[in-house]
């Protein structure tokens, strides 16, 4: 859905005031066609992570009884090796996914070609693509530390003067501590989605403009800052 909007957002060409008009239903239409058109590819590549997650949790399984039963260090060896490799083909789908239903989004590719196209741009945009996701990283961790704690804070203040510090008020707040606790819970969670977003949004973007690289359609409607990194980073 968010790829969606983010790459009509991208295909809309600049107007003479050298802005996007960018219509205001495009997470409706994402909406629309993800679930219309792309039902069975967005399933397909669920399926895929739940298969592996099914796979994990029963060797994780295995593991349990084998250290129940006597813990034979041979087969806990190769328990971990297996589980390793699992958690690790995991992670790999995840990626691949996450660029397959960008691909969908951008191309309306069913999820095999769409898979196959992403890990051509992850080849051809690896340089930007690794700049990218640490800049994306280092923003959401500080993103996440700072609306976490800044809420917080908000919320002790609040908490420990006037109304809320009044002894006689029956709306005294007698420990600001525990406020200000569910507070920081409830930041961290809405910056975790707000941060899941801007990931999404700036994997998007590199995508399309990938995409247009490789197809050799000029990238004419590209933001300036990402024509900046990309030239930066000398992808061709």
């Amino acid at each position: 859905i968010v790829a969606y909007a983010v790459a009509e957002y991208y295909y809309t060409p600049y107007d003479h005031d050298n802005e996007k008009d960018v219509g205001c239903c495009a997470i409706w239409d994402g909406v629309y066609f993800g679930l219309v058109y792309h039902a069975g590819s967005l399933a397909l590549g669920s399926l895929l992570i739940a298969t592996l997650m099914v796979i994990q949790k029963v060797v994780e399984y295995v593991q349990a009884k084998n250290q129940q039963a006597g813990d034979n260090k041979v087969v806990d060896c190769l328990l971990c090796c297996c589980l390793c490799c699992v958690h690790c083909c995991k992670e790999i789908v995840e990626f691949i996914n996450k660029n397959a239903y960008i691909d969908i989004a951008v191309t309306s590719n069913g999820f095999c070609a769409a898979a196959k196209s992403a890990l051509e741009m992850i080849t051809a945009l690896g340089g930007a693509m690794a700049i990218l996701n640490g800049a994306t990283f280092i923003f959401t961790i500080f993103g996440t530390i700072l609306i976490t704690l800044g809420s917080g804070w908000f919320t002790y203040i609040i908490s420990s003067q006037g109304t809320f510090a009044d002894q006689s008020s029956e709306f005294e707040v007698s420990n600001p501590m525990a406020p200000m606790t569910v507070a920081c819970m409830i930041g961290m969670l809405v910056a975790l989605s707000f941060m899941h977003i801007f990931d999404m949004t700036s994997d998007t973007l590199l995508y399309c403009y990938g995409y247009d690289v490789h197809n050799h359609k000029g990238a004419h409607t590209a933001p300036h800052a990402l024509r900046e990194l990309v030239k930066n980073c000398d992808i061709h």
